[in-house]
């Protein structure tokens, strides 16, 4: 009885996403942008009187076409696809979630152990202090260098007067500058090898 419950929800709530999908099977089409010289030959046309009935003549010819042509609706082995492939996404998102649940304990067991024994807490500590360290010594060297260069830089010059090569290598210079707390940072952050 309870298994039936559940097999009725679980294909309501996927009739009740699949509705909107069903809807978006045929996406809309956005127009190309239109060119100067189109747009030039359709004022050419429209101002010559045999062009323009010609162009009329042919809109009235696709505007019967587009009436005469009934509207494609999905078939029932998309439909079908489409729910089938929405039960196995939510029947496999909820065998995650029960996966979670069981392995909670064992995850609550592992984390206690963790707490209590001296060895793994003195692991764990010694980790912490290091990502400290290494992250804190990086974070520093990013302040100093950045404090210095807050000074440096506003005293670069920027003449308008000079050439494009000559702005282009003050720019390049400026965004080495601007670059260099980051590479002192990303520096104390690397392992050495040693």
């Amino acid at each position: 009885m309870v298994y039936r419950i559940a097999l009725l929800l679980l294909l309501g709530f996927a009739a009740v996403w699949s509705a909107p999908a069903v809807a978006d099977v045929s996406p809309a089409t956005e127009p190309a942008p239109v060119s100067s010289d189109e747009l030039e030959r359709l004022v050419k046309t429209l101002q010559n009187d045999s062009d323009r009935e010609k162009l009329v003549s042919e809109l009235q010819a696709l505007i019967a076409v587009q009436r005469r042509a009934p509207t494609e609706k999905p078939s029932p082995d998309a439909i079908l696809g489409q729910l089938s492939r929405q039960i196995n996404a939510v029947t496999g998102e909820i065998l995650a979630g029960v996966a979670m649940l069981v392995d909670t304990p064992r995850l609550v067991g592992w984390a206690r152990r963790q707490i209590t024994d001296p060895g793994a807490r003195a692991l764990w500590l010694e980790a912490a202090y290091a990502l400290i360290l290494v992250f804190g010594m990086g974070l520093f060297a990013e302040w100093m260098l950045r404090r210095a260069l807050t000074r440096l830089v506003p005293r670069l010059p920027a003449r308008r007067s000079d050439s494009r090569p000559v702005r282009a290598l003050f720019a390049l210079l400026g965004l080495v500058l601007d670059l260099l707390p980051i590479l002192a940072s990303l520096e104390w952050h690397t392992p050495s090898s040693q």
